[in-house]
């Protein structure tokens, strides 16, 4: 039995053909659309990983300013320590003068 000029072999042949290339493109579509879903995953991810970052940076800037404001505190007592140790040697070689000059007339 045959249509028109096709064998029933060759029809045969023809439809598994054509279900073959059917199958073929269900199949890229399915991988076409599970990449197009995996390439949106990743968008989402890329996303959440710039939020993750940008909290970091905010709060690295949050530390390194407590860090200068501490450091600025830091250089502020220094210099009052670096003061009163100035007054205090002052004092002391007023003291070892005002010794040394009463033990010497002696």
């Amino acid at each position: 039995m045959s249509i028109g000029f096709l064998s029933a072999s060759q029809l045969k042949e023809v439809s598994l053909r054509i279900r073959s290339q059917a199958l073929g493109a269900r199949l890229e579509h399915q991988a076409y659309t599970r990449n197009q879903i995996n390439f949106e995953q990743e968008i989402v991810r890329l996303q959440d990983t710039l939020v993750v970052m940008a909290e970091i940076q905010r709060r690295q800037a949050e530390v390194q300013k407590i860090q200068a404001e501490g450091w600025a505190l830091h250089e502020q007592r220094m210099a009052h320590v670096d003061l009163r140790l100035a007054e205090i040697t002052a004092k002391l070689d007023g003291l070892i003068g005002f010794t040394n000059g009463q033990f010497g007339k002696q």
